[in-house]
């Protein structure tokens, strides 16, 4: 007998409603806490910095100095080339420096002929900071894939595309308005920028 015939008496199995999917794998990930009970130091609460108080900020000038880099990783979470529809990855950086430990990680992501996206999550914390506290930065940018494409160094070479930190770059010396704001017109909710601290004791 034919289950699906319009003269079968066998009932359709119920339909259930499909959950939303992110096929793009975007990801705003800003790091967790491992609870140690080893851990001397600990954060009390992150709190919104201050604009007005430099040490609040993240030094960029530091972090540019030809200084000792103690160590240095790089760990890539993740990688997917969306059955060849662009391309999604979360890549960690860690430098350790005599004055300074400095995280960087980053989620880029690349669908052709449509849009780029980045979302960063920078923590800084400075040896010498008193009291002793970590900075981090999140910062979400998006643009159309075409308003990126237009700042190829070479209009044929679309090498730079699967770049980045090519693609960062871009995305954050366009206008606040373009990459922050309007991004590429999809609603994403991690538009914009953020900065906290942590206290430790």
């Amino acid at each position: 007998m034919n289950r699906t015939g319009p003269s079968s008496t066998l009932p359709m199995p119920p339909t259930v409603q499909a959950k939303p999917y992110d096929w793009t794998y975007t990801a705003a990930y800003t790091g967790h806490e491992a609870s140690n009970a080893l851990s001397k130091n600990t954060i009390a609460s992150w709190i919104q910095a201050d604009p007005n108080n430099l040490s609040h900020a993240i030094p960029m000038g530091e972090l540019t100095r030809p200084d000792p880099i103690l160590f240095y990783a790089e760990v890539p979470l993740f990688e997917d080339e969306l059955h060849d529809n662009g391309s999604s990855n979360l890549l960690v950086r860690i430098r350790v420096m005599p004055t300074c430990i400095f995280i960087l990680s980053r989620f880029t992501l690349r669908v052709d002929n449509v849009l780029f996206r980045t979302f960063d999550t920078r923590i800084y914390h400075s040896f010498a900071s008193q009291p002793p506290l970590i900075i981090k930065e999140t910062s979400g940018w998006e643009a159309p894939y075409d308003r990126v494409k237009r700042h190829l160094p070479k209009r044929d070479d679309l090498t730079p595309l699967t770049d980045p930190t090519f693609i960062a770059k871009i995305l954050t010396d366009l206008p606040t308005e373009v990459s922050q704001n309007e991004g590429a017109n999809t609603g994403w909710r991690e538009l914009k920028r953020n900065v906290k601290i942590g206290i430790l004791s």
